[in-house]
């Protein structure tokens, strides 16, 4: 659902009981049982703790900002929540090996709803026909917001098959940790030194000659308009916001928006 649907609102959710961590990511998120403070529904989410190796409070806002992007193209990703760490939570986690990363993540934590019986799609694996289709789309997210993680080492896409979900943007839009002289100023080119990443994406072999859904995805930018903004504005917690890194990453994307046609051809000769 498109975040600027009258029906959406982004879940803040109240952590009641503690699973087990996740240990193949590098933060280790933590598999939780919440409650949606709005519909007081009951569900099993993944945190990824405020006190874990990367989710400082510009991760966080990155890893947001992807999210809601993502929902407003209409793809795949994993629903976004606001999970809310209390001492009372903390306190019973006393004992566990995640008590002290767990204290220090009083608070909102980024989560998302977990997904059961979906797995990692691994760089070997060959593509089904729908795999395929939706590939191209996260191919195309990836290069619209810089997202270097989504690589040979990293697939960070979960699948049953044939739907592909992504995962894990908290170091996506890479050109803010450039500096600004030095970025790119034709953001919907990508010149030999953003090809470096590119040519990493795990995606990219599998995916030769193939750019059927392009022209859709191109289509589907427009939806990131200034409502859409404005709505990230009004969603996002107030002490995740960073203004410099929201503006940035605005004014990047609202470039390549413009000239949407030629980010869309030069993205299909990269497949060619």
């Amino acid at each position: 659902m498109k975040i600027t649907s009258q029906s959406y609102y982004l879940p803040d959710v109240l952590a009641v009981e503690a699973h087990h961590e996740l240990p193949n990511s590098a933060n280790k998120p933590l598999i939780i049982t919440g409650i949606d403070k709005k519909s007081g529904t009951k569900n099993d989410y993944i945190v990824k703790l405020n006190g874990a190796e990367r989710m400082h409070k510009e991760g966080r806002l990155r890893e947001i900002l992807a999210a809601f992007i993502a929902l407003e193209l209409e793809l795949d990703v994993v629903e976004p929540v606001v999970v809310d760490i209390t001492d009372d939570f903390v306190r019973a986690q006393l004992g566990q090996d995640f008590y002290l990363k767990t204290s220090k993540s009083l608070g909102f934590n980024v989560g998302s709803k977990y997904i059961a019986k979906f797995i990692t799609l691994e760089n070997d694996v060959s593509l089904t026909r729908q795999q395929e289709e939706a590939a191209q789309y996260v191919f195309a997210f990836d290069l619209l917001i810089q997202n270097n993680d989504r690589n040979r080492l990293k697939p960070n896409m979960i699948t049953d098959g044939n739907q592909l979900i992504m995962l894990d943007h908290e170091l996506a839009f890479g050109f803010h940790l450039v500096l600004s002289f030095l970025r790119n100023p034709k953001p919907w080119t990508f010149p030999d030194v953003d090809m470096v990443w590119v040519n990493q994406h795990c995606l990219i072999k599998r995916l030769k000659n193939k750019h059927s859904q392009l022209d859709d995805f191109g289509k589907k930018m427009i939806n990131l308009n200034d409502a859409f903004w404005v709505r990230c504005r009004e969603l996002i917690p107030a002490e995740w916001m960073d203004e410099e890194i929201f503006i940035s990453v605005k004014n990047h994307v609202d470039l390549i928006n413009v000239n949407r046609e030629e980010f869309i051809s030069n993205i299909k000769l990269i497949l060619s």
